[in-house]
């Protein structure tokens, strides 16, 4: 009932059922999600440049 709950079926399911991505996918997922990373840093950034920028013009930053 359970056997996959074991060491064999856990190297099983490991070797034969989950599909590890390739090189060259692996590569391209990497350079997707350091894109987003810097894309959403720049945006951040610019947000807390933005919002310290109007708390400047309202006076309620020294």
């Amino acid at each position: 009932m359970f056997e996959w709950f074991s060491m064999a079926g856990i190297k099983k399911e490991v070797k034969e059922r989950i599909r590890w991505p390739k090189p060259k996918e692996m590569s391209k997922y990497s350079a997707t999600v350091f894109t987003f990373i810097v894309l959403f840093m720049f945006y951040f950034m610019a947000a807390d440049f933005v919002v310290a920028l109007l708390m400047k013009l309202l006076g309620i930053v020294a």
